[in-house]
């Protein structure tokens, strides 16, 4: 079958006799020969911690470390004859964005800003059930070739200030995931650009 041609390392008997099964049931269910996938992409987990410097009254440059969490299911199949793939995504971001401020008067602060971020994978498994009539018969764990992400920003951002080094923080914007040459789908993949509105506390120095 061509899941079975496509994932070489399915080598296990029992899993391919299940694959088979699977596949055999879909056939029999439907005059298309071929098993359809879904694709179901959770919404992206992030937080971070970010630090501002300020070059003059007007410029000032922000970075930091984040984490993401990405979370995708797909299946292959129908009917209670499934090929079932829960995905999991973890990186770790480095964001570098450059400020310009547009109003600072008393505790409070307008400004836009524009950057890039680079997201390096730290974990990437794939859990693949096999469901035969509505039953889980073979379960696999499987690395995921996560690709490295960057991505691109632009926003505006409110500051309220709580002392003269720590304030709270509200940046709507429009991110841009920059695509690459990688066959592993995500949020990222099947919405590139995206808006957001990010609230924290901010560090200043």
């Amino acid at each position: 079958m061509v899941y079975i041609a496509n994932h070489p390392n399915a080598v296990d008997k029992n899993v391919r006799d299940v694959v088979l099964n699977i596949a055999l049931n879909n056939a029999m269910a439907s005059d298309d020969d071929k098993m359809h996938k879904v694709s179901r992409h959770s919404v992206p987990f992030t937080c971070s911690i970010v630090m501002k410097y300020w070059f003059n009254e007007r410029w000032g440059i922000e970075s930091g470390i984040s984490y993401t969490a990405l979370s995708s299911e797909f299946d292959l199949g129908t009917n209670g004859n499934i090929i079932n793939e829960c995905q999991r995504l973890h990186y770790i971001g480095i964001p570098i964005k450059g400020l310009f401020n547009i109003y600072n008067v008393g505790v409070w602060s307008v400004y836009v800003t524009t950057g890039i971020t680079m997201d390096i994978p730290v974990y990437a498994r794939q859990r693949t059930n096999y469901i035969l009539n509505g039953m889980t018969k073979a379960t696999e764990e499987t690395p995921v070739s996560a690709p490295w992400q960057f991505s691109t920003s632009l926003g505006i951002g409110v500051q309220y200030r709580l002392t003269p080094h720590i304030g709270l923080f509200a940046e709507p914007g429009m991110q841009y995931f920059i695509p690459g040459s990688t066959s592993v789908s995500t949020f990222r993949t099947e919405h590139p650009v995206v808006f957001s509105l990010p609230v924290g506390i901010r560090v200043t120095w």
